[in-house]
């Protein structure tokens, strides 16, 4: 009998109990791939689908320039959108300070399904510090609130942000970029989602450059598939992949598993000291009212 399953992914502080697993390469090579008739997937399990837009700003790429977007305070003419953002034309800011320049966005409406504002960073000088704001129509989209600062620190290349725009659902809304010092800049912000995914906690998003270095018998355990393949050697790669950070979590659509199905793949990468996370599934038995963990590990 077939059943009817959710996946969903869960980044925590602290691991609940279930006893790990650990496979051979032999054991890892013999998993089946997460699709087809015997053993199928979430749509989109590997997040290369990436994220769909659902509400922006007018030109919110810079693809046409400064074209709908209004300049304010002093120094406007540090502000250009040239070559060379994410992709194609970004918004550049050469200088900042405490009155501007200001650069506002025209206004869209955050929906409740898609709340998860999402864009591209870069600090192109040492010291260089963005900042994001939002106002609402109720405000008379004056009442300027910060929901972004990158901090002030060196130089990096671009980086994918994001900030959770929840309290803000159902409302008209208008951005603000800005410069406090430095030379930084900001590309293709917009509220989007994960096809087939929901985000049910936090602000995840799909990094589209995820890197997985490779590893030898003498580097230690490799995660791959439900457990640790230990003594294996893997190559490095870099693919798309789903960021979870805090207590974040998100949850598939609902899929189909055969009963000769009995095993699930994927792979892992984690940052920092100590990360952590969780795999459950919720099945049609209870109407997905209950979850069923298969899968969590402590780094």
């Amino acid at each position: 009998m077939k059943k009817l399953l959710v996946l969903a992914i869960l980044a925590v502080s602290a691991l609940l109990p279930l006893p790990e697993l650990h496979l051979s390469p032999a054991e890892a090579a013999q998993m089946p791939s997460p699709s087809g008739a015997t053993a199928p997937s979430p749509l989109n399990y590997d997040f290369t689908a990436g994220e769909i837009v659902v509400a922006s700003p007018t030109n919110y790429g810079f693809e046409d320039g400064l074209n709908n977007w209004t300049l304010s305070g002093s120094n406007q003419s540090y502000v250009s959108a040239p070559s060379g953002g994410y992709s194609g034309k970004y918004l550049r800011f050469e200088n900042g300070g405490t009155s501007g320049p200001y650069v506002d966005s025209t206004a869209f409406a955050v929906q409740s399904s898609a709340p998860i504002w999402t864009f591209y960073f870069q600090r192109f000088s040492s010291g260089g510090c963005g900042l994001i704001y939002i106002a609402t129509q109720g405000g008379g989209y004056t009442n300027w609130s910060q929901i972004y600062s990158s901090g002030c620190s060196a130089t990096s290349g671009w980086e994918k942000k994001s900030v959770d725009l929840t309290s803000y659902a159902g409302q008209s809304v208008k951005i603000r970029y800005r410069s406090l010092s430095g030379t930084v800049g900001f590309d293709e912000g917009a509220t989007r989602r994960i096809p087939s995914w929901t985000v049910t906690a936090g602000k995840p998003y799909v990094d589209p450059n995820m890197s997985y270095p490779a590893t030898t018998a003498s580097a230690g355990d490799y995660d791959v598939g439900e457990g640790h393949c230990k003594g294996s050697s893997i190559v490095g790669r870099i693919s798309a992949g789903a960021r979870l950070k805090g207590s974040e979590s998100i949850k598939s659509d609902i899929f189909t598993i055969a009963p000769d199905s009995n095993r699930a793949g994927f792979l892992v990468g984690a940052e920092g000291i100590g990360p952590a996370f969780s795999v459950f599934l919720y099945v049609d038995t209870d109407n997905y009212a209950s979850s069923h963990i298969i899968y969590n590990k402590q780094y």
